[in-house]
């Protein structure tokens, strides 16, 4: 009941105004070249020292190998960032790029997501706010982890509102496969995770719906 009111609201905000739509995505557009423009100064600066640890330097031999296996962190970067360099070099453009790459589909994500709950206006609110944000504009520039796991845990929590609403194997498929991703990027997502499967199984419980309390207990085996 939920979704349909919701899916037609939003059939209703696309129909009722499609030269303001326009406008919106339009505006949209613009946000985002101008997150890029944010995150485009210091591409080229030197690397400091946990940057150079995802670089050719380290990521070979037996050094990859004991960084997937026993580092700190969770292995996917590593791994991300090891096919990266193989493809495209370790040069400090090279490497930061995959950065805001991510920096900048976690604020088409967040546009998403916003959009579904609360509608068009504030997701455009959203977006500035992201697109403005020094801490989100530090780390879409950085060589870590950091904002892999922000788009992560926002694919987490986005899928999960889709396969609780749609019920769809393709979105619980998402869901489970973006929660393992962030929990094979940084241990934080664990607190996210954990969050979601927590909202899950109060929504199986409240609700009792048999195709969900399936992929409820697929998510936690």
């Amino acid at each position: 009941m939920e979704r349909k009111k919701r899916d037609k609201r939003l059939e209703q905000d696309e129909t009722s105004h499609p030269r303001l739509s326009i406008l919106s995505y339009a505006l949209i557009l613009l946000l985002l070249v101008g997150a890029l423009l944010l995150r485009l100064p210091y591409f080229s600066e030197s690397l400091w020292y946990d940057e150079v640890c995802y670089t050719s330097i380290v990521l070979e031999g037996q050094n990859f190998e004991s960084i997937v296996l026993y580092d700190v962190h969770p292995p996917l970067y590593p791994l991300l960032m090891r096919g990266w360099i193989e493809l495209f070099g370790d040069s400090e453009v090279s490497i930061r790029l995959t950065s805001l790459i991510f920096g900048l589909l976690s604020i088409v994500l967040l546009f998403a997501m916003v959009r579904s709950w609360y509608g068009r206006a504030t997701a455009i609110l959203a977006v500035v706010l992201v697109a403005l944000s020094a801490v989100h504009i530090w780390h879409s520039q950085e060589v870590k982890n950091n904002i892999l796991l922000l788009l992560l845990t926002l694919l987490t929590i986005y899928a999960l509102d889709r396969a609780w609403n749609d019920n769809r194997n393709v979105s619980w498929v998402l869901f489970i496969g973006a929660a393992l991703a962030a929990l094979s990027t940084n241990r934080f997502a664990l607190w996210i995770v954990l969050a979601a499967f927590a909202w899950l199984w109060l929504q199986v419980l409240r609700k009792r719906g048999s195709g969900r309390i399936r992929w409820a207990l697929v998510s936690v085996s």
